[in-house]
């Protein structure tokens, strides 16, 4: 049973060969258990554990192993005393007499009952894994996220050292087996009890931390979008003086016969229009988006693409939108999708450097759709997959954790297509009613 549930909480599946290898494993364990004395395997078991916490694997594993085994050790131990109380007040009924020298002269059906019972509890705790794994999921992942899988190591190791000490204690100083009973029983309820106060301080640890983290990104939001207000009031500022400088140079220019020097001038004004006018339109655009960090974001995105001589588009309605929820979720999807556009293109020189970014909103939902030329063979079902990219082995997290981040909101969904060697991602967030 042991080696069943490890291999169904530490792997994906269950294989017919695991099912040789583990039916070898027991017989093994069999034997020895025959050669020696029941505290010295209890002692190789505590070896085992410090063994897969201290070992040389990755320290997830490591912790995920030590506590898997431990557990599995704990169920097993206390299936295997409460089966042989179960068997005893069963021969009580029939035979009127509750001692130990009676079970064990009917040691043939005591082992038939420990292994059903084995068997049945083993087919069960499957299920419920099964079952449940989804929620198991999002525990581990909880755990993993707040790194308190060292807590919750010492917690399952203080009980499973007090269960080994309890059953080294009884077969040392000879405990009669209704006491050792009494015994097992309160340690079953204080496990219980401990288990459930586990499951609520995760949650609530993570609630906490989840607050904590929320705070702290809205604190560096908002210094963020400090940060980038002073940058374009120190541009307009710039562009200010050099439309200054521009029509002291007219005036000089209009003073000279030079046609090479009036055309050099044509064109550097026609480039100074179409910058105010790419300007005007990005601010005309985000002043309809009532909120602050995207807001920033969007335009910060904006110089960026600049920068990496590409146009960020951005289209809004004539009405105002109002993303109030989720909104360090949503900075985030929306950084991490328009940077992969923008490093794409840039790596991709043949297709139009522009990259649009359009807000609508519907009477139930907004939806943003980010869409730039991209090369039709790209496998859409893979893209948002951890570890696939174009641009390397340092790359291929970013689209992996916007579908993690479109998950974990409810209200959220994203569809992708492409059509035309364009690439058109949707978001589409339904209005809190």
């Amino acid at each position: 049973m042991m080696f069943v549930l490890m291999r169904y909480l530490l792997q994906d599946g269950y294989h017919w060969r695991n099912a040789i290898v583990d039916s070898f494993f027991a017989l093994m364990v069999a034997v020895i258990s025959l050669m020696i004395f029941d505290t010295i395997w209890i002692l190789i078991l505590i070896v085992l554990v410090l063994i897969g916490r201290f070992g040389k694997q990755n320290i997830n594993n490591r912790y995920e192993k030590a506590i898997t085994f431990m557990a599995v050790c704990i169920l097993q131990m206390i299936i295997l005393f409460s089966t042989t109380y179960i068997f005893r007040l069963i021969l009580f009924l029939f035979k009127r007499e509750f001692n130990l020298n009676l079970a064990i002269s009917s040691g043939h059906l005591l082992v038939i009952a420990i292994s059903v019972s084995e068997l049945l509890i083993t087919m069960i705790t499957v299920y419920l894994i099964k079952k449940y794994n989804e929620k198991l999921q999002i525990l581990k992942g909880i755990i993993n996220d707040f790194e308190i899988k060292n807590q919750i190591f010492i917690m399952i190791l203080g009980m499973f050292i007090a269960l080994v000490t309890v059953l080294v204690i009884s077969e040392l100083q000879r405990v009669l087996s209704s006491i050792l009973g009494v015994l097992i029983v309160v340690f079953v309820l204080v496990t219980s009890l401990i288990l459930y106060q586990m499951i609520i301080f995760i949650k609530s640890y993570s609630i906490r931390q989840e607050a904590i983290n929320i705070r702290r990104q809205n604190v560096q939001l908002n210094e963020y979008m400090t940060n980038i207000e002073q940058q374009y009031t120190e541009f307009r500022k710039f562009k200010h003086d050099y439309n200054n400088l521009l029509l002291s140079l007219k005036t000089i220019i209009e003073s000279n016969d030079s046609e090479q020097l009036k055309s050099y001038y044509n064109e550097l004004s026609q480039q100074t229009l179409s910058t105010e006018h790419n300007d005007s339109q990005i601010l005309i655009a985000v002043d309809k988006i009532i909120n602050e960090p995207i807001r920033g974001l969007l335009i910060q995105k904006f110089f960026t693409a600049r920068k990496m001589k590409m146009e960020l588009s951005v289209e809004t309605p004539d009405i105002k939108i109002d993303i109030s929820n989720h909104v360090v979720s949503m900075v985030r999807i929306l950084g991490i999708l328009i940077d992969n556009a923008i490093e794409y293109l840039s790596e991709n020189l043949e297709y139009e450097q522009l990259v649009k970014c359009a807000f609508i909103d519907h009477q139930n939902s907004i939806e943003i759709v980010i869409e730039n030329s991209a090369n039709e063979l790209i496998d859409l079902d893979q893209i948002f997959e951890q570890g696939y990219t174009t641009k390397g082995e340092e790359h291929g997290l970013g689209l992996a954790n916007v579908s993690d981040l479109v998950h974990k909101i409810s209200n959220l969904f994203m569809s992708t297509q492409l059509k035309n060697n364009k690439i058109q991602i949707s978001l589409i967030l339904e209005k809190e009613k």
